[in-house]
């Protein structure tokens, strides 16, 4: 399969975007309930405790518990990629900006 296939299948796929969507409203929701002070440093403490004791295990769990066939693999493994080579990229053009 050609790789551009691979990245527009991706990132075209509903439940991608729906799960980038809803992680990024739960950040901005995160964000403004710590900037209007419904959340104190002990709430949130509280719920950082939570999400990696609870939360994130679950997540695990029900990831593996999907079928996997070789085009999620696919996908799978093209977000990998992206992610190193962004993360490469971002790394390399904040160098300059470091003392």
């Amino acid at each position: 399969m050609d790789i551009v296939n691979i990245v527009v299948n991706t990132f075209t796929d509903k439940g991608f975007l729906s799960a980038i969507a809803s992680t990024v409203l739960i950040i901005l929701l995160g964000y403004f309930c710590r900037k209007k002070n419904i959340f104190n440093n002990q709430a949130a403490k509280i719920l950082s405790k939570v999400v990696l004791t609870v939360a994130l295990p679950a997540l695990a769990f029900s990831a593996f518990m999907t079928d996997l066939n070789q085009k999620h693999l696919a996908q799978g493994i093209n977000v990998l990629i992206w992610g190193i080579l962004m993360y490469i990229v971002l790394i390399i053009l904040i160098k300059p900006f470091l003392c």
